[in-house]
């Protein structure tokens, strides 16, 4: 007895499926980004001898490298409007806390 594959409801709902896929592509490239430019201005921030420029950098990337990503967008998106009081929206927080969390890496490289 085989099995028929129907792809039918794949099909119906493909442009909704691009549009995901470009969607991720568009958040991994500009998180890339961005990471790797705020990663290469905290590595050479941390290089200095001031321990007032050091130790916060170094807080840091210890806080975004040693949390997993999505506490971190639980805090961004929930936490930290309740605390501050400014809403932010979803792809912004998503947007900083993969960045942070990707700069945290660069930084160390």
């Amino acid at each position: 007895m085989s099995y028929l594959w129907d792809f039918g409801i794949v099909l119906r709902y493909l442009p909704l499926l691009v549009n995901g896929v470009l969607v991720t592509l568009a958040f991994t490239f500009g998180t890339i980004f961005l990471g790797l430019v705020l990663g290469l201005a905290i590595g050479m921030a941390r290089l200095s001898r001031l321990r007032l420029i050091g130790v916060p950098l170094m807080l840091f990337v210890e806080l975004f490298r040693c949390t997993p990503p999505l506490v971190q967008l639980v805090w961004f998106y929930y936490a930290l409007p309740v605390i501050l009081g400014i809403q932010i929206p979803g792809p912004v927080a998503a947007t900083m806390v993969l960045s942070f969390y990707v700069s945290s890496f660069y930084s160390e490289i």
